[in-house]
């Protein structure tokens, strides 16, 4: 796919702090459909997943779960996910954003009617049918926000058309 470049995917890697892991797509949404359902009937139980987003004016971001996505419809408790950016409107670098201390348990937000989201803002939300449905940031809520743009980090807007999901579980 071309929105996960081999740039892109060593600064991941690097992100992720892995050593030339094995990416193995388990869901795209062009294929696989936008509903939340397609979503987590290919991602349910699934640990160590990079997800990309690609919005239809072609910025590219997503977030990193280490923890299995779930339809609990709660919080995934995960110290080590991350969001990210990729390319952005702002030239922005790739950079990764932690989850703030003592938010860790809203890191990931396992919802059965929402694609892959994470944060209690959340921070980034991909609802269902997301081809239709605009996805939405508020981002700093429960990640840190190190450049100051807020929700207009990632698109330029607090909200965002969506092109392609991409969910890569990492193995190694």
């Amino acid at each position: 796919s071309a929105i996960l470049t081999p740039e892109y995917q060593i600064t991941l890697n690097q992100f992720a702090g892995k050593t030339n892991p094995l990416w193995k797509l388990i869901y795209k949404a062009t294929r696989d459909g936008f509903l939340a359902t397609d979503f987590h009937y290919h991602c349910n139980d699934k640990t160590e997943t990079m997800t990309l987003i690609n919005s239809k004016d072609g910025y590219i971001f997503g977030g990193y779960a280490q923890m299995a996505w779930s339809s609990g419809n709660s919080y995934i408790r995960d110290p080590k996910a991350f969001v990210f950016t990729l390319k952005n409107p702002h030239s922005i670098p790739p950079t990764r954003f932690l989850v703030k201390s003592g938010y860790e348990s809203y890191a990931l937000y396992a919802y059965a009617s929402y694609g892959p989201t994470f944060g209690n803002g959340p921070d980034i939300l991909v609802p269902d049918r997301s081809n239709l449905v605009k996805g939405t940031f508020k981002f700093g809520s429960t990640y840190t926000d190190t450049t100051g743009r807020g929700s207009a980090t990632f698109t330029g807007s607090s909200s965002f058309e969506i092109g392609e999901i991409l969910v890569y579980q990492l193995f190694g």
